[in-house]
């Protein structure tokens, strides 16, 4: 799998393209947005599952968060089990 740490002020909300993904907050308080769902709230320890379906989604707030995704099928070592 790969993980991105994401890091989000109170300026300007990140959007995430639309992938399956799960977002552990590390710190702080981020809310989680879609076209697709209503908002969820995401404290330190907390874990999300993002599906592909939700479309592109939003984290805003103040905190950090981890998200991880599948092995990419085009990056370096794409395919290397």
């Amino acid at each position: 799998f790969r993980a991105q740490l994401l890091t989000i002020h109170d300026a300007e909300p990140l959007g995430l393209e639309p992938q399956f993904s799960i977002v552990i907050g590390t710190g702080g308080e981020l809310t989680i947005a879609s076209d697709a769902h209503p908002p969820l709230t995401l404290n330190k320890g907390q874990a999300a599952l993002i599906p592909h379906a939700a479309g592109s989604t939003r984290v805003s707030g103040k905190g950090t968060a981890i998200r991880c995704l599948p092995p990419s099928s085009t990056g370096p070592g794409a395919g290397a089990w």
